[in-house]
């Protein structure tokens, strides 16, 4: 235990110096990017606005008023409605010989441009390439129809939710004008892509959702979409934003937008460029050592509030201490009073329910081998209990063996000593003699019995007796006992027990004998130990070792521990009996309220 108060200690001065530790840190750096990690990436946002920009403006679309130099395309372009339908067939129609100069320039360009020649009406004269059904958007959007005839312009627009970059030449003396239009390319060899490269991830965002495939090597869709929803408004018209925490936590990124040059990237749903820091807070990290070193350079070692955390450093050291304390030693120490208390009597069983976890399993299982220890010695003697109400008001003690009848399992043999009339059999040959039972030896006296137990009679072989020798007479003046203990005794020639189990003996009342209690109780022993070792000789069980003594005090603690079970006992009475072939004996509980 005293190695667990002091880890707690030093678990609490590491927890204050920690706690100092981040103070010092939150105010030697604001956040986990520093100042030129910010500055990089709206250099960077910059530059990728930019390169948008000169992609537009060098867009192969530029190259289709190479169309109009065409002789074919200039003649045909001439042709009157009238003349083109009375076209003669050596001629080829305006659709085809525009078609023709369309796809050579598209070769020549390596270009997918769309060219269409629109008439004042705005009706398309001829078209040529696959975004031929996006010309009557094209001619209904806001910056075809305020563009001034008189002028050549290339400008950025959204057509089919994709960016185009958008070629209109000046109108003709009929009013006709060409445009082109093709798709930005932000792939791979794109200058966009060139200019930011595979680190800082990008990606061009219109409504909420990328256009075309993300810039970069890292799958961070999610966040560069949820930086221009949440951010749109913070975009400026030319040029890069302020630089955008996106994020939380050590997952967090920096990130800062703008919009695409020319009508693409004007209104709410106008397309913009957002750009990423290519690492999180998490790679922002600096070694603790060199942070705090930093802190303590800059001065803000003095502003930490030590007070504080030597005050929460003594709490803590106090806590570790005393909820040990609380949590261990309580329980162990009550749980130790409880063993004292059974020891000397004053309960008879650990409350464990009182207890928890690991106090609480040592309370359950030393309940639990107290209860088996107890079951153990009552199975040493075999005792069985049974209740009887009694509402008498003399205690009274069950009848023993002596002045009744014997069962015939416990029936005594034939005395050597006793006078015989019948006549001496014919000896046998030499049988092997059987040997006699040895008599308990007599063990020291407890503490509370001094009643010494007496020297059993062992029997002797009997001699083959003369035919002509009277049998001699017992001694006329023998004392007789006033409580012999019945002897058995055993021919030369063994004798069978009979195989039947005798019946249980009831106990009988016996008369109060007025007597001291102890003694009463003593003699009440005695009684019952002639009783048991009769009927254990008669099984034929083994009787060396057998004590009184030994036999008094497991009677007495037998009695003591139902008195303890039962509240309502009034006496305890034993009685002799055979159980599976054996001696045993059954506890009777005697409820009452008798004195």
């Amino acid at each position: 235990m005293l190695l667990t108060r002091i880890w707690g200690v030093i678990l609490a001065a590491l927890a204050s110096l920690c706690l100092g530790g981040m103070f010092l840190l939150s105010q030697g750096n604001s956040g986990d990017f520093s100042d030129a990690d910010r500055t990089a990436l709206r250099a960077v946002t910059e530059a990728g606005l930019a390169a948008l920009e000169a992609q537009i403006d060098s867009s192969p679309v530029r190259q289709v008023g190479a169309m109009l130099l065409d002789p074919a395309v200039r003649e045909a372009l001439g042709r009157t409605a009238e003349q083109e339908a009375k076209l003669p067939i050596e001629k080829k129609p305006l659709q085809q010989i525009f078609t023709d100069a369309a796809e050579d320039l598209r070769v020549r360009n390596k270009s997918d441009m769309t060219v269409a020649f629109i008439d004042t009406s705005g009706a398309p004269v001829a078209v040529s390439g696959i975004g031929e059904p996006l010309v009557s958007e094209l001619v209904g959007s806001t910056p075809y129809q305020d563009a001034p005839t008189d002028e050549d312009l290339v400008f950025s627009l959204t057509l089919g939710g994709q960016i185009q970059a958008v070629r209109l030449l000046r109108a003709d003396a009929n009013g006709r004008r060409l445009v082109a239009f093709e798709p930005l390319q932000i792939g791979a060899g794109s200058l966009l892509r060139r200019v930011l490269g595979s680190e800082s991830p990008a990606g061009l965002v219109r409504k909420g959702k990328l256009v075309g495939d993300i810039i970069g090597d890292q799958p961070v869709s999610a966040e560069i979409e949820k930086l221009a929803s949440e951010h749109r408004d913070d975009a400026p018209d030319e040029g890069a934003s302020k630089i955008i925490t996106i994020g939380e936590g050590l997952d967090a990124r920096i990130g800062a937008l703008g919009r695409v040059p020319g009508p693409a990237g004007k209104g709410k749903e106008g397309a913009m460029l957002v750009v990423l820091s290519r690492r999180t807070a998490a790679a922002g990290h600096r070694d603790l050592t060199d942070a705090l070193g930093q802190a303590r350079d800059k001065g803000l070692v003095s502003t930490a509030n030590w007070v504080l955390l030597v005050l929460l450093l003594g709490l803590c050291a106090a806590l570790a201490v005393y909820l040990p304390q609380v949590e261990a030693l309580g329980p162990m120490r009550r749980l130790a009073n409880e063993f004292v208390a059974v020891s000397r009597g004053a309960q008879h069983q650990i409350f464990h329910d009182r207890y928890g976890g690991p106090t609480g399993e040592v309370a359950r299982a030393a309940n639990a081998a107290h209860e088996a220890l107890r079951a153990a010695y009552l199975a040493e003697l075999e005792i069985d209990e049974e209740v009887a109400e009694d509402t008498g008001s003399t205690r009274q003690r069950p009848k023993t063996m002596r002045g009744r009848k014997l069962t015939r399992s416990v029936r005594k043999l034939e005395d050597v000593d006793a006078p015989s009339t019948a006549p001496d059999p014919v000896p046998a040959p030499a049988p092997a003699p059987t040997p006699s039972p040895r008599a308990p030896e007599p063990a020291a006296a407890p503490s509370t019995l001094t009643v010494a137990t007496p020297a059993a009679r062992v029997p002797l072989p009997k001699a083959p007796a003369r035919p002509a020798a009277p049998a001699p007479a017992p001694p006329a003046a023998a004392p007789t006992p006033a409580a012999p203990a019945p002897a058995v005794a055993r021919r030369a020639t063994p004798v069978a027990v009979p195989p039947r189990v005798p019946e249980p003996v009831a106990p009988v009342a016996a008369e109060d004998t007025g007597g001291d209690d102890s003694e009463d109780r003593i003699r009440y022993y005695r009684e019952i130990f002639d009783e048991f070792l009769q009927v254990k000789i008669a099984c034929g069980e083994n009787t060396d070792g057998f004590t009184f003594d030994k036999f008094a005090k497991k009677l007495q603690k037998n009695t003591q521990d139902i008195l303890e079970k039962h509240t309502d006992v009034r006496d305890v009475q034993f009685t002799v009996y055979v159980k599976d072939g054996k001696a045993a004996l059954k506890a009777k509980v005697i409820r009452g309220t008798g004195a």
